[in-house]
């Protein structure tokens, strides 16, 4: 729900963030499992839909992303994504010259990391994690751990979604949108490293795919009769736009 409201709150179109999320979560559903790493998946959401909105418009809020962070470092382990999610933002900003940005998300950076020595073992906490994550034996015996096997459905799906996060990875290169461009690389390295990295490529990555396809949808549908397949599919999508953006989180 929050994923299909901040793909809305971007411009996605209604119908293409439902059919995108369905997909998405189907995907996805080879790490729904009753065990902590759902919080990682849940607090990456609601941290990239703060960043978000404060890309649109800036405000407070993006200081929710401290609190989120403290009560992550307790929950789950995955909480350096936002860290790196934060990390390219500010790095993208630089990039783009927008200084005034680049302080400002540096800044949440700065105090998000801090945040994550509230936790009962401060820096050792870190330190297992680094020591855990380059370990051989567990990189080479934990299946989730190691590279995606395409054979299943849910396979099948990421495969679609990753061509389409290349193909959404090229309009915002065009662009010079280096931001998007890095998550989309970074969380589909990942992805491909590590299946249990699928999730989090997908939360990332669906918004900047829906913006994409809506743009493509847009251009297609554009001056179509109402009495058409695409006029009736523009009319359902423009009606399922208007009552996702009338939800509130």
């Amino acid at each position: 729900t929050v994923l299909a409201r901040d793909m809305v709150l971007r411009g996605v179109n209604g119908l293409m963030a439902l059919l995108l999320v369905m997909v998405g979560s189907s995907a996805s559903m080879l790490h729904f499992h009753a065990r902590p790493h759902l919080f990682t998946l849940l607090f990456l959401t609601v941290g990239s839909f703060l960043i978000a909105r404060d890309r649109e418009r800036q405000s407070w809020r993006i200081w929710l992303l401290v609190p989120l962070m403290a009560v992550w470092v307790n929950m789950h382990s995955g909480f350096p994504a936002l860290l790196a999610v934060l990390g390219m933002l500010v790095v993208g900003c630089a990039l783009n010259r927008d200084w005034d940005k680049t302080k400002r998300y540096g800044a949440v950076l700065a105090v998000c990391a801090a945040a994550t020595l509230v936790n009962p073992n401060g820096i050792a906490l870190h330190q297992h994690i680094a020591k855990f994550l380059n370990s051989s034996w567990a990189m080479a015996n934990i299946n989730e751990y190691q590279s995606p096997v395409f054979r299943g459905e849910d396979m099948y799906y990421y495969m679609g979604l990753l061509f389409l996060a290349l193909i959404a990875c090229g309009r915002h290169f065009v662009r010079r949108e280096w931001t998007e461009c890095m998550w989309i690389l970074f969380f589909a390295a990942g992805s491909l490293t590590s299946a249990r990295h699928i999730p989090l490529f997908i939360v990332m990555t669906l918004p900047l795919i829906g913006l994409a396809l809506t743009e493509a949808w847009t251009q297609f549908a554009a001056g179509k009769p109402r009495s058409s397949m695409a006029g009736v599919l523009r009319d359902i999508s423009d009606k399922t736009t208007g009552n996702l953006q009338q939800i509130s989180i």
